[in-house]
Formats: C-alpha cells, sequence, structure tokens
C-alpha cells in the first residue's frame, strides 16, 4: 500500500496555478464564457488583461493548445508582463513540454521574482527535469520571500519531504540488495560537502 501511494504521488505532483476571476465571464467558466471572452479580445485585440483571462477560461477547460495561442499574443503585447508567461509555463507543463516550461518561469522568476513561481520551478525540477539540486534552490528561495504564505510554505515544505522519502526509499533498496544503505548515503554526502 505504500508503495502503491508512494508511485502516485511521485507520477503526479502539482505546479500551483493561480487565476485570477474574469470580471466580465460568468462564474462556470465554461462554453458560453469563452465566447465572451472571445467576443472581448476580438473587439480589443490588444487588451492583454482579456487575453490573460481568455488563457485563464481555455486553461480551466483543458484547451491548451488554444490556451497555448492567446497566451503567446499576451506576452509579446507586454513583454514586461510576468502573467501571461507564467500561465505559458503551466500550460507546457500540461502538454508535457517540461523543460520550455521551466525556461518559461525562469524567465518570470526574472521579471518578478515571486515565491509560487520558485515553488513550481522546484516540482519542475526535482521531479520532471531531474535536477533535485536547483529545484531545491528554488525551493528555498521560496521559503525566503517574506511574502510566501503559510499555505505555500506547507507546500514546500511537502516537496522537500518527498526528496527525503526518495533518499530513505533508495537507501533501502540499496540496503535489500547489499549495495549500500542509508549510513553509506549520508556518509557520500558528508564526504561531498568536505569536499566542495
Amino acid at each position: 500500500m505504500l508503495v502503491i501511494s508512494l508511485t502516485e504521488r511521485f507520477k503526479h505532483p502539482q505546479i500551483t496555478v493561480h487565476v485570477q476571476p474574469a470580471p466580465q465571464a460568468p462564474a462556470g467558466m465554461g462554453g458560453d464564457a469563452i465566447g465572451a471572452l472571445m467576443q472581448e479580445v476580438a473587439k480589443n485585440p490588444q487588451n492583454v488583461d482579456a487575453l490573460v483571462h481568455l488563457v485563464e477560461a481555455l486553461m480551466t477547460a483543458q484547451n491548451w493548445e488554444a490556451a497555448e495561442t492567446f497566451a503567446q499574443r499576451a506576452s509579446t503585447l507586454d513583454v514586461n508582463n510576468p502573467q501571461p508567461l507564467y500561465l505559458l509555463g503551466v500550460i507546457k507543463h500540461n502538454q508535457g513540454k517540461h523543460k520550455e516550461a521551466a525556461e518559461l518561469l525562469e524567465k518570470v522568476v526574472a521579471l518578478h521574482d515571486n515565491a509560487s513561481v520558485r515553488y513550481s520551478l522546484g516540482v519542475l525540477y526535482i521531479h520532471f527535469l531531474n535536477d533535485p539540486a536547483r529545484g531545491v534552490e528554488h525551493l528555498s528561495a521560496g521559503l525566503h520571500d517574506p511574502k510566501a504564505g503559510e499555505d505555500l510554505k506547507k507546500g514546500i515544505r511537502e516537496e522537500l519531504g518527498d526528496l527525503m522519502l526518495h533518499i530513505v526509499f533508495y537507501s533501502k533498496l540499496g540496503a535489500e540488495a547489499g549495495a549500500f544503505d542509508y549510513a553509506d548515503v549520508a556518509n557520500a554526502l558528508c564526504d561531498k560537502l568536505v569536499y566542495r
């Protein structure tokens, strides 16, 4: 049971998505809301806010290709606005394009450092890009952000706990195979830290 639970957790880590409610869209974000937002964008194709709300509605409907198109348009119209880039990063992640997602989120951090974006980058690097050191770097930066809320800190704490669980789990497998145990892993880490 524990192995099944762990497997599911490792297969399905989540990236945070903060969606602002669209002022003109009904609460359901269904086809009618998307249609209304499409009309708004058709009337004023330069309206970045309307484009962002349309992207959010399309993301809610899981229409990733259309959301990507409008997110790219919004980010082109306002290159200094991190929101369209962030949404584009989330879209790329949901399309399975994790490296592109991380590159976009790195640009968001360069424009406006944000704890939730750092959290998302940490999850991407740890779970999808096999770069736990870089992931922990982003999670740590998120924790040190004074604007980080308690929910975000809890999420980061859980992600770091997952990393520790990996170490314990693989150490147990190594011990069962007679190759190494937890103490060997800890000693190797200490040796590496002394070397550096």
